[in-house]
């Protein structure tokens, strides 16, 4: 150990073994610091005055190019920690391990950081941070106690969340996306949200439906022009309900007496746009005369005037004061917009005839 120097003939020895004493308890703090120190593999490993011992994991690599003047690093920190101390009676045990990379190129920064912790044998955490050049993602894993019964939670920040096939194709299938913001998906612009290729839901609680097709039992749903459509064949009416489908408009009645000059029988109207087609359905049950030579010559169905639906000579040469009904029908489009007249016109031959139990049913259809 190494004296301090002597001041002179007239040195104050007394003074000299103060000094003196103080440079050996420094001398002894700081082997004892030393001693606590170990070198592992490629480790440092330190412990404290409590007992508690920690690792330390050091790695940094540095390239600078004077004649290009890049600057670029390169670091690695890894620790490992355990604690242990009583407080007010109650002994708390702490153990993570910090492990954290980082480059630098010039003026950009990207770190990737580690943290594990587990907290008194009742509380778990494992968090993963990428940071480049202050853009944050990654993801965390936690499990505490929450009175007494354990909780988890896993929770992701990322731009996109996928989940892809194992083909190792530079681009995999991806059955699941989540999307946290709204972006162009081959070329289409789509929210934030969750997309699925395929989903086998065996119940579902949804509060706002928006599809493009529907397909059930291989029966396909689809609209147009604010329309739903069915395929051909795709429903049993015998399992429609009464009055579940309704026409666009309707007349009925009881009788109506037919000259041989000719009239409308029946007539209704509908309210259209030009260029609408519609079903119209006209049918007469019976058709009474006073002579049975007489008969219904004609019976044509008018949309605004045009038609496309006629019979001629009903129950001609039925020798029978009671003849049978009939049912004309027709798709006519129409010719204007706005309420438009439907006329079931008739006309008898011989004489005045009586047609019975007269209906109307317009049905509008798709354009």
């Amino acid at each position: 150990m190494k004296k301090l120097p002597v001041a002179g003939p007239t040195y104050d020895y007394k003074l000299e073994n103060i000094r003196n004493s103080i440079i050996e308890e420094e001398l002894a703090l700081t082997h004892r610091k030393l001693e606590n120190i170990e070198l592992g593999d490629g480790d440092v490993i330190f412990t404290d005055d409590s007992g508690n011992q920690k690792t330390v994991r050091t790695l940094q690599t540095t390239i600078d190019d004077p004649s290009t003047g890049l600057t670029a690093t390169a670091s690695a920190v890894s620790s490992l920690s355990t604690d242990v101390s009583t407080l007010d009676g109650e002994v708390t045990s702490l153990a993570s391990s910090v492990t954290t990379l980082s480059t630098t190129v010039g003026s950009n920064t990207t770190s990737i950081s580690t943290n594990a912790s587990s907290i008194n044998g009742i509380e778990g955490k494992y968090a993963v941070k990428v940071n480049n050049n202050g853009h944050v993602s990654g993801f965390g894993l936690i499990s505490t106690a929450n009175n007494a019964t354990p909780t988890s939670t896993f929770t992701v920040t990322a731009d996109a969340f996928k989940v892809v096939d194992t083909s190792g194709s530079a681009t995999p299938a991806a059955p699941f996306e989540v999307y946290t913001s709204s972006r162009t998906v081959d070329g289409v612009t789509v929210p934030a949200g969750v997309y699925m290729e395929n989903a086998n839901i065996t119940s579902a609680q949804i509060k706002t439906l928006s599809v493009d097709l529907i397909n059930i039992d291989n029966v396909t749903l689809d609209t147009s022009g604010g329309n739903l459509i069915v395929k051909n064949g795709g429903i049993d009416t015998t399992q429609v309900a009464a009055n579940a489908l309704s026409a666009s408009a309707s007349a009925f009645t009881s009788s109506a007496s037919v000259t041989t000059s000719g009239g409308n029988a029946l007539t209704t109207s509908v309210l259209a746009s030009s260029g609408e087609r519609f079903l119209i359905i006209c049918r007469v049950a019976s058709i009474t005369t006073t002579t049975t030579s007489h008969y219904l010559d004609q019976a044509i169905v008018y949309l605004n005037s045009a038609s496309t639906a006629y019979v001629y000579d009903i129950n001609s040469g039925t020798s029978s004061n009671t003849k049978g009904g009939f049912t004309v029908a027709g798709v006519i489009t129409a010719t204007g917009s706005g309420s438009l007249p439907v006329d079931f016109y008739m006309r008898a031959s011989g004489g005045t005839i009586t047609c019975n139990n007269i209906f109307i049913n317009i049905i509008r259809l798709k354009r």
